[in-house]
Formats: C-alpha cells, structure tokens, sequence
C-alpha cells in the first residue's frame, strides 16, 4: 500500500512539474495571447441566438482542427462569431459585399487567408479600392439560418450586395433543424424566429454537418483543466497524430480493396427520383427537381424572405451554387466518398441541385451564378481527399469565377 501511495504522489507530482514546464513555454510563446482567447470564446454566448440559432464561437483565435486529425487551419471569428471583419455601420465610400453560406463560406480546410471572401476581396481590391467583403458563412447553416441573417444584419451592414451561396445540403438541412429548433412561421410561410430551442444543453456538428444535441455539460472542472492544461494539450497533440496515422492507413485499405462504382447515367427513373435508394447522404439532393420544388417548401420560403429583405434595403441578390468534387470527377474526395458512402459516386451527369437553384432564381427574379460548368472545364483537383470542401485551390478557382460573374456588375454600380 505504501509504495502504490509513493508512486501515486510521484506520478502527481511529474503531472505538475511536466504542466509547469509546459505553462512557462507557453507563457513566453508569440501563440500565448491567441491561445488565451480561443479559451474564452467555448464560453461565449453563441448557441442560443433567437433568429440564427447559433454561430461560430465568438473572438475565437488561434489553429483549429476543421476536419481532418492533426491538420490545423488559422480560424479567427469577430464579436458576431464569424470568420470575417468586426461588423460596422458601412462607410459612405465603400462597396459592401456579403457572402451567405454554410461551410464553403466559413472556410472549411483553409486557414483565414484562404477564405473564399478573402480570395475575393483580395481580387477585387487589385481593380478597386474601396470594397470590401464580409462572409456571413457558419458550419451547418441553411435557409432559415439565411433567412436570419436577413433578419439581423441587413439593415445594420447595408451591402450593396449580396450573393447567397445555395448549397445543395440546405434542402434538408432546413426539415432537419426545424424539427430541432422549433421556428415561428408568418401567415406568408416565412420564419420569424425560432419559438423553442432544445432542451439539451450542447451540440456539436458532425462529419456531414448535422448537428447532434448533447447533454453533456461543458462548465465543469474537467473540461475547464482540458481547456487550460498545457500539458492536455500536448497530450491532444499526440493523440490527433495518431489519429491522423490511422486515417491514412484506413483510406489506403480502403481503396485497394474492392468498391463499387455508381454512375448516375445508368440509374432507371425510379432510382433518379429518390437516389436514397443507391445512397443516403445530406450532400446529394435524393428527389428529382419537381419533387424537391413540392418538398422543399421551408429553403424555398427562407430565400423568398432573404430576396424581400434585399429589396427593402435596395441591395442587388444573386444565388450562386457550386458542386461537391464527385459532380465533377468520381475520384474527387475519394476517401470521404467510400468512407461515408460505402461507395464511389460518378454523378458527373446528375445536374437536379443546379437546375432546382435555377427554377427557384426563376421564380424569385434573381440571378444564379452556377459555376457547374467552370469547374467541370477545369476538372482539377480542388477538394480535400478526405474532406468534402474545397481546398485552398478551390476556393480561390471558386472566388476567380464569382469575379469573373459579378465584374461587370460591380464597375457599374461603384462610386468613381
């Protein structure tokens, strides 16, 4: 008993000389005051806004695993919990530009540099001077989540204009979170804001952005030491390596051994008008383009509401969609195809998302800026292998058609 109690309180003490070695090293270090802040923002208020549900933690600073085990990306959000500058009434001289989106606008895989609104500013500004971007694009987001940002920052930021980035997931994403949080719906079918939010009281996004509902309790004294322990946190470090070891052994398992091939081309009609049939995932829309105008009510409603607000505030709108890498070439996002799908997906045929984009720009009057074909043309290697978002490439081929769109557009609309 004596000598389990002695190797006890060496143990310990190691513990506590190993954190005090660490804490100094951190101390000293140009990430110190980063690090601090990424702390303080998992306790920032931002899981239970009444129009958007949630956003990204506030004032987050610092390298982020998005994705991928021991890959990290700069991610800084502002006071708002966004990736993007701090919100300011807009200035007289300058041309305001808003991306909306889920995901692919927050910058899933790319460090803050990357972005796709920095990629575009950053074009922009070679041509004018006084522009600027804002990406108002949160992990999981959808419609109603589109629907209150309309609600909330239009009238405050005043951009000249909008582009809402329609992803194909925010069809369901949208029946999916309103049975999560219960929204408010006007007589004309536009959310108003959300009327009941759930009981549990944390979440978190998985893999193909769904949010899962936790009761785990994020404000106790061991996830407080996780959070400030340097120690932990090396500890963290090792273990994601290790992770990230065996994701690369599985993904080379994974594609030596024997997988099928669906090509969209040769699937009947029956299978074409409900593809969960062949496969179930959030990032394919399942029905045909006139089912999914019948079921689809709720993003269909939300982009009404968003394409109202711009008008009240004399701010031109344009829908822009963009595909995930398997609708380009089958062998795009290989290991997050077989991993999530069981299978490998050539769908390189299949264009409902893009036409249903059209049919609803159609109806609202509002231009969709499809770059389908661009990034066919290219036919590059622009996503992560285990990711489904763009990689940086992308993201900047990405903002290179946007300019290419919205140029014209924008040098008639500018103040000389």
């Amino acid at each position: 008993m004596k000598k389990i109690l002695i190797i006890l309180l060496n143990s310990i003490l190691l513990i506590l000389i190993l954190e005090a070695v660490f804490k100094t090293i951190d101390l000293i270090s140009s990430s110190y005051f980063d690090n601090k802040k990424n702390i303080i923002s998992y306790y920032s208020e931002y899981k239970k806004h009444p129009f958007l549900g949630y956003t990204a933690r506030k004032n987050s600073s610092g390298f982020d695993i998005h994705y991928v085990p021991n890959t990290f990306f700069r991610t800084s959000t502002n006071s708002d919990g966004f990736r993007t500058k701090e919100f300011y009434p807009k200035k007289s001289n300058i041309f305001r530009i808003l991306l909306i989106g889920d995901s692919f606008v927050f910058g899933q895989n790319v460090h803050d540099d990357e972005t796709l609104s920095i990629q575009l500013e950053k074009k922009l500004k070679k041509k004018y001077s006084d522009i600027e971007v804002l990406s108002l694009g949160i992990i999981g987001y959808s419609g109603l989540n589109y629907a209150g940002l309309a609600k909330t920052y239009f009238k405050y930021l005043d951009p000249d204009l909008i582009i809402v980035c329609v992803d194909q997931s925010d069809f369901q994403d949208d029946i999916n979170k309103n049975e999560i949080y219960k929204y408010k719906f006007d007589k004309n079918g536009f959310p108003l804001y959300i009327d009941k939010f759930p009981s549990q009281n944390s979440f978190f996004i998985d893999n193909q952005r769904n949010i899962i509902l936790s009761d785990k309790k994020k404000k106790t004294i061991v996830h407080k030491l996780k959070l400030e322990s340097s120690l932990f946190k090396r500890l963290n470090k090792i273990r994601h390596i290790l992770k990230k070891n065996k994701l690369e052994s599985e993904y080379k398992k994974l594609i030596s051994a024997k997988y099928e091939t669906i090509n969209y081309s040769n699937l009947n009609n029956k299978e074409k008008n409900d593809l969960s049939l062949i496969v179930k995932s959030g990032d394919i829309l399942p029905y045909s383009v006139e089912k999914s105008l019948k079921n689809y009510q709720l993003t269909i409603k939300s982009l009404e509401y968003i394409k109202l607000k711009s008008d009240e505030i004399n701010s031109k709108i344009f829908f822009s969609t963009y595909p995930y890498g398997w609708f380009v070439n089958k062998n795009n996002s290989k290991y997050y195809q077989l991993k999530n799908f069981g299978k490998i997906l050539d769908f390189t045929s299949n264009t409902v998302y893009p036409d249903l984009v059209n049919e609803i720009s159609k109806k609202l009057e509002i231009q969709n800026l499809d770059s389908y074909s661009y990034f066919k043309k290219l036919n590059g290697d622009y996503w992560g292998i285990y990711d489904p978002h763009f990689n940086k490439d992308g993201y900047e081929k990405y903002s290179e058609y946007l300019l290419i769109q919205l140029d014209k557009y924008i040098e008639n609309n500018i103040k000389k």
